[in-house]
C-alpha cells in the first residue's frame, strides 16, 4: 500500500520539494517488495505437493475463490 501513497505523492507533490524528495526515497526504497513477493509466491506454489499430486483439485479450488473476486473487480470498473 505504501507504494501507492508515495508513487501518488510522488506525482502530485512539487518537483524537488522536501516532500517530493522523501516519497521519492521511500518508492525507490520498497519497489522490490513486489517482485519478490511474486517470486517468493511461485517458489511455494511451485513447490508444493498438491500441484504434483493433484492439480485438478489445487486449480479447481484457486479458480472457486478467484473467478468471484475477478468479476467483482471487472464490473466495479466497467460501471464507472
Amino acid at each position: 500500500m505504501s507504494i501507492h501513497v508515495f508513487g501518488y505523492i510522488v506525482g502530485r507533490a512539487p518537483r524537488e520539494s522536501l516532500r517530493w524528495w522523501i516519497a521519492v526515497v521511500l518508492d525507490v526504497g520498497w519497489i522490490w517488495v513486489v517482485p519478490v513477493f511474486a517470486m517468493i509466491s511461485g517458489a511455494l506454489i511451485l513447490g508444493s505437493r498438491m500441484v504434483s499430486n493433484q492439480p485438478r483439485l489445487f486449480y479447481r479450488r484457486r479458480a472457486v475463490r478467484l473467478i468471484p473476486y475477478s468479476l467483482r473487480g471487472t464490473l466495479s470498473i466497467s460501471s464507472e
